[in-house]
C-alpha cells in the first residue's frame, strides 16, 4: 500500500457504551485508519476488551445523557488532521478505505467536511424515504472545522460559514450503515430516553406548548412515506408525531411556573379505511359502484366519529388564535391540506 501523506492521515474516533453487539463490526470496518480512538463510558460489557483487540487507543470518561455533548473534546484529543466519526451501532462497506482515501486526496484542496449519507436500519428494514434517507451526515472533517452542541440529535455544523462541506449524491457513493433499533419496543425506549435527558430552555418566555403540537405533526408529514417504507413508516410516524407531544409536556413540566396549556387538541393521526360487509350482495355490483359504496361508507362514519368533532374543534381553535400568514397558521394549512390528500374518501 502506498504510504500515506501526513496531511492525509486519519484519526478514527468511536465512543462506546456497553457497545459489546455491535462494536466488532464497526471497528473492523475502520481498523485501517491511521489511528483508531475509543472513547469509553463506563462499560460493564466487553467493550473495552473488544477495542484493544481491534488495536484501539481507548479512552475513558464518565458516562453522559448526552454523547454529542463531549465529542468536541476527544476531537482534540486526536493527532490526524483529518477526522472520522463512526458509532458504536455504525459501520462502513468493504471499500470504505478506498472511497474515503480517495476523497481526501482529489478533494483536499477544496473541501474541509464531508456529509456522507447514511443507511438506517429499523426493525431489520432498510429505510428508503420517510426522512429516513439519505440522511447525509457530517462525519468526515479537517480537525477544528466542525462543532457538536450538547444536545440529542442535532447535526454537528461547520465553526464558520468560511468552512466548506461537500454533501455525496447517492447512491453511488460511500455510505455510512446504521443499525438503529431491533423492533419498535426499541426504537420507543429510545426516544423516551432522548426526550428525558435533554436539555430544555428555562424561560418561560421562550415556551410555547403549540409549538411543540406544530412539530408534531410537520414530523409526522415528514415521516409518513408508505410508498418507499410500508406500514412501518406508518408507525415510526405516529410514534415520532407523539414524541414532540412527550418533550412538550417534558419542558412543561421543568419550568419554574408553568402555564396553562390550552385546549389544544394534539392526537397525531392515522387514516385507516374501513370496509363495509357486502357478501350477499356483492355479486351484484360492479368495482365501481363498490367503490363508491365504500368511500360514501367512509365518509359517513368519520363524520359521526369523535375525529371528526375534534378535527373541526382544532380548526376553530386554530381560526380563533393564529393568523393564517403566521408561520403556525401557514404550517397548520399545509398540514390541513396535506390530510384533506391523504384520507381515503
Amino acid at each position: 500500500m502506498a504510504k500515506i501523506i501526513e496531511s492525509q492521515k486519519i484519526s478514527g474516533i468511536v465512543h462506546t457504551c456497553n457497545s459489546e453487539t455491535t462494536l466488532a463490526k464497526c471497528l473492523k470496518s475502520i481498523a485501517w485508519v491511521d489511528e483508531l480512538l475509543v472513547v469509553d463510558m463506563e462499560s460493564d460489557d466487553l467493550s473495552v476488551e473488544i477495542a484493544r483487540k481491534w488495536g484501539a487507543t481507548v479512552l475513558t470518561t464518565s458516562k453522559v445523557p448526552r454523547v454529542d455533548g463531549i465529542r468536541n473534546i476527544f476531537v482534540e484529543k486526536a493527532c490526524g488532521p483529518w477526522i472520522l466519526v463512526i458509532d458504536s451501532d455504525e459501520y462502513l462497506a468493504d471499500d470504505g478505505e478506498k472511497l474515503i482515501r480517495t476523497l481526501i486526496s482529489e478533494d483536499e484542496q477544496q473541501v474541509d467536511a464531508f456529509g456522507l449519507p447514511r443507511f438506517n436500519y429499523i426493525a431489520g428494514q432498510v429505510m428508503r424515504g420517510s426522512g429516513w434517507y439519505p440522511d447525509h451526515q457530517i462525519r468526515l472533517f479537517k480537525k477544528g472545522t466542525i462543532i457538536w452542541e450538547d444536545t440529542n440529535h442535532t447535526p454537528p455544523h461547520p465553526v464558520s460559514p468560511a468552512i466548506r462541506v461537500k454533501y455525496l449524491s447517492p447512491p453511488g457513493c460511500l455510505h455510512i450503515h446504521h443499525i438503529n433499533y431491533d423492533n419498535l419496543k426499541h426504537f420507543i425506549q429510545k426516544q423516551l430516553n432522548y426526550a428525558l435527558n435533554d436539555i430544555y430552555d428555562s424561560d418561560l418566555n421562550n415556551y410555547n406548548f403549540q409549538n411543540y403540537l406544530a412539530e408534531s405533526y410537520e414530523v409526522y408529514s415528514s415521516i409518513y412515506d408508505p410508498l418507499k417504507d410500508g406500514d412501518l413508516s406508518r408507525a415510526l410516524a405516529l410514534i415520532m408525531a407523539w414524541n414532540s407531544i412527550v418533550k412538550g409536556l417534558i419542558h412543561w413540566e421543568k419550568l419554574d411556573r408553568r402555564p396553562n396549556l390550552g385546549d389544544a387538541f394534539c392526537l397525531p393521526l392515522s387514516t385507516v379505511q374501513v370496509p363495509i360487509n357486502l357478501s350477499k350482495e356483492s355479486s351484484t355490483f360492479n368495482s365501481d359502484r363498490l367503490k363508491a359504496i365504500n368511500k360514501a361508507s367512509r365518509l359517513q362514519r368519520y363524520k359521526k366519529s369523535s375525529f371528526w368533532k375534534a378535527m373541526k374543534n382544532l380548526d376553530t381553535y386554530f381560526i380563533k388564535n393564529f393568523n393564517t400568514h403566521s408561520f403556525v397558521g401557514r404550517l397548520y394549512l399545509k398540514f390541513r391540506n396535506w390530510l384533506k390528500n391523504r384520507l381515503p374518501f
